[in-house]
Formats: structure tokens, sequence, C-alpha cells
């Protein structure tokens, strides 16, 4: 066939022949383009699959229940974020609620004797020479009122009891057996006469325990003494100030207890000594105390117990009297005497601040609630020896508890003899008695102490100081008022 032949055929079959040439091209080109299409959709491809991942990790976001650990998987939605700012915006209600009523419950009627003196006194004038006696007297008086606010009282003293005896055995004998008090006695007569004062003596401690509360004395308290040859620094006023305040709330716990009846019906019978542990310190770590510090507080040769342990030692307050308000009459730390006739003092070294654990930390080695002083609050231990009515253990336990965020951490009881307590002018009645020496721990919010602290037992706390103010007319500092006239005042 030649060419024009060839030639003519196709324009009789044009469509067929176009058809042939098509599927010639296609069957050797097609799959040479095929191959660069494969690739750019295997890319648009994979990158659009990377977006079907990114929306259904979105569906499957894991979303905390506010104030619960559970988690759900759900889609972030604008009715999701609406309800949880509502739960949020409650729960933050509640939590300022709650830290209010804490803070009310905590401070109720504690407050300053002598605002000012703390937390700050006035600086000049002989301020020092004069208010720490003056304290003290506001002190000592606070303190007797707040013994007879619970109606506490001793036994009747030796002497009164002597002549009250006297008077009636002269009565005895020359009523009852016509005699004169040198007269000779029959032993019949003496055995007699025995049992008449025994039963006089009885009753005169019986009339006693109708007529106070509780057997509570200020040598149970052990307040400070004034020595006017070194007076107290403004930290250890400071610490007179707290103790006080721990001793508001154990007469809390005697009125929530005994109320207003006599000795005889209370539960709580007697209180023999009360001591502070940590006041105005930070007990953070097991049997140790920071660096610096006196005496008052945990002692730094090793672990220590609250009650008993560290060799022979009475359960409560042993080793002789001692001033459970820091230390007795020692120096707190960076303090010195006033300098006398109102000379001008060298200026105050800086004040090295210690570091409180954070807030709420805990730390078990300390004590079984695992409670320590840290950023949030305070905790003071109180030892206590007390005689109360046996079947009432468990009402007197519970009153701590009620009490302002006191818990008992350390327990001891015994059986008392009442009989012996008797030869001392204890009467308890006719029911059991028990002695308990326990040690219950006290917490003191920072919110509002602090605002009463001074500088110094803010350093010993971790307490931060104020910022000293700014003086008037320095850079940052707003303008004072004006006047109506415009002018300054």
């Amino acid at each position: 066939m030649n060419l024009s032949k060839a030639i003519e055929y196709i324009k009789q079959y044009l469509v067929i022949a176009i058809c042939v040439i098509v599927i010639i091209v296609a069957l050797v080109g097609l799959p040479m383009v095929s191959s660069s299409w494969n690739e750019d959709v295997q890319k648009l491809v994979k990158s659009r699959g990377q977006h079907f991942n990114k929306i259904s990790k979105l569906e499957k976001v894991n979303f905390q229940v506010p104030g619960s650990s559970e988690t759900h998987s759900t889609v972030i939605n604008q009715k999701l974020l609406d309800s949880y700012e509502q739960i949020t915006s409650a729960m933050l209600d509640d939590a300022q609620q709650v830290n209010g009523q804490a803070l009310t419950q905590n401070q109720r009627r504690h407050d300053v004797m002598m605002p000012n003196l703390f937390p700050k006194p006035p600086e000049g004038h002989g301020a020092m020479d004069v208010l720490p006696n003056q304290f003290h007297e506001k002190l000592m008086a606070r303190y007797e009122q707040l013994l007879s606010s619970v109606n506490a009282g001793s036994p009747p003293p030796a002497k009164e009891v002597e002549i009250s005896l006297q008077a009636a055995r002269r009565q005895f004998l020359e009523q009852m057996m016509a005699k004169d008090e040198s007269d000779d006695l029959t032993d019949e007569e003496t055995k007699q006469l025995t049992q008449q004062m025994t039963g006089e003596r009885l009753e005169i401690y019986k009339d006693r325990a109708a007529e106070i509360g509780i057997y509570l004395s200020m040598d149970s308290i052990q307040p400070p003494v004034f020595d006017r040859a070194r007076p107290p620094s403004l930290v250890e006023l400071f610490s007179w100030q707290w103790s006080y305040w721990v001793m508001e709330e154990i007469a809390g716990i005697i009125e929530l207890l005994n109320g207003d009846q006599a000795e005889l019906q209370n539960p709580l019978k007697r209180i023999d000594s009360i001591r502070l542990i940590g006041l105005m310190e930070l007990n953070h770590e097991a049997g140790t105390a920071p660096a610096g510090r006196g005496a008052g507080g945990r002692g730094s040769g090793g672990p220590r117990t609250p009650i008993g342990g560290g060799g022979p030692r009475t359960p409560i307050g042993g080793g002789g009297p001692r001033s459970p308000f820091g230390g007795g009459h020692g120096r707190a730390p960076g303090s010195g005497a006033p300098s006398a006739g109102g000379a001008k003092t060298p200026a105050k070294p800086a004040l090295e601040m210690a570091t409180a654990p954070t807030s709420g930390a805990t730390n078990f080695d300390v004590s079984v609630s695992g409670r320590i002083s840290n950023q949030l609050y305070d905790v003071v231990l109180v030892e206590l020896d007390l005689v109360v009515t046996t079947s009432a253990i468990p009402e007197v336990l519970d009153a701590f508890a009620k009490q302002n965020f006191i818990t008992i951490v350390d327990l001891k009881m015994q059986p008392e003899d009442a009989f012996k307590a008797i030869k001392e002018g204890f009467y308890y009645g006719g029911e059991n008695v028990s002695r308990l020496q326990l040690v219950a721990e006290t917490i003191w919010l920072r919110s509002w102490t602090r605002q009463h602290m001074p500088d110094e037992v803010r350093a010993m706390l971790g307490v931060p100081l104020d910022p000293p103010p700014v003086p008037q007319g320095a850079p940052g500092r707003p303008p004072g008022p004006s006047r109506p006239d415009g002018g300054r005042p």
C-alpha cells in the first residue's frame, strides 16, 4: 500500500483513524503521566488526612470535671465553656465563703491588748521604757478576768483550814463532851474527835468545791514576770500576747464543758499545768529548731515526742518550773534592751528572713496530724495536765475538737487517786475521776495574726515584710489630696 492509498483510506475512515491514534498515544503516554499524577494525589490525600486527624483529636479532648478527678472525652464548644465558667464561679464563691468563715472562727474574740504597741511601737519619747510595764499590767488583769470567767479557784489555804478546824474542835469538846482543850481524853473520845475533825475537814473542802467551777490557779498558767532590770523586747512582748490568745482558747473549752455549774457536777475538774510548745517557731523538721533560736520549743538533740521520751521527764511541764511564754525572760534574737535616758539607739541590723514551708505543707515526722507551721498558718502545741470525770472523757476530747481548729495529737490517761487529792484539799465528789495528760494542736491563720506581728517576728516565721512607705512626692507615689482652692494641703 502506497502513501496515497493510506491517506485516502484514512479520509474514508477518519474517526476510526483518530481513535486508533489516541489509543496508541494513550498506551504509550498515560503510564508516563500517571506516575507524576499519582505523587500529587498522594501528597494531597496525606495533607487532607492530617486535617482530619486534627479534627478527630478535637472530638476526643479529655475534659476534667471541676471539683472532681473524673475525666471525660468531649468536644469543646461554647456551651461547655459557659457551663465550666458557671461551675468554677460557684466553687470560687463557696471557697471564699468558707475562707471568710474560717477566718472569723479563728480570730473570734482575740484582740491586741495595746494596739499602740503592736506591730510597731511609737518611736522616741521613751515609749519602750513605759509601754512594756503597762502591757504587763494589762496582761495580768486580763488573766485575772479569764480565771474569773470560768469561775476558777484553788483549794482553801491550809492556814484557813487549820483555823476552822480549831474552832470546830473547841465547839465539839465543849458541846458534845463538856471538856476543855487541855483536858485528857479517853481512847474512845479521841476516836470520836478524830472522826468529827475528819468530817469537818471534808465539809470545808466540799464547800469550797461548791463555790468554784474548776481547780485552776495562776500558778498553773505561770504568766510572765516583769523585770525592770531586764525589760522585755518587743518580740517577747508579742509572745506574751500570743500566749494569752492560746489561754483564751483553753478558757473557751472550759466554758463549753463546765458552763456555770459547780465543780462537783462538772466533767472538767482540775488543770494542774499548761505549757506551750513551738510558739513563734518554724517546726517543719522533726526534732529540730531554726538556728539561733532559744529554748521554748523543740530542741536540736534529736526527735522529741510531745509527751514522755528523752530520758526521765514528767509528762507535762517537766524539768522544774518553766514559763511557757517564749522561754521565760530570755532575750529574743536580734533584740536588745532600750538605752537608758532615752539615748539614741544604734541602727538595727537587717533582719534575716526565715523560709516558711509552702501553704498546707505537712510532715508526719513532726506529729500524727502532719501539720506544721507554713505560709498559711502557724501551729502551737499545748501540753495540759488535767483531771476529769472518767465517764466524761469522750465528751472532754470532743470539746477540744469543737474549739477553733484544735486537734488532740497525743494522749495519756490513768486513774486519779481521789483520796490522795483530798489530802491536798481537792474534792471531786463521788464519781470516778481520771488524769489526762494530752497535747492539743492549735492552728493560727496568718491572714489575721500577721497584721499584729512586729517585723522581727515576721522574719522569724518567714512572713513577708510590708514595703517601706514611699515619701510624699517621690516617683511612683500618687499626689496627695488637694484643697478646695486647688492648693496642696
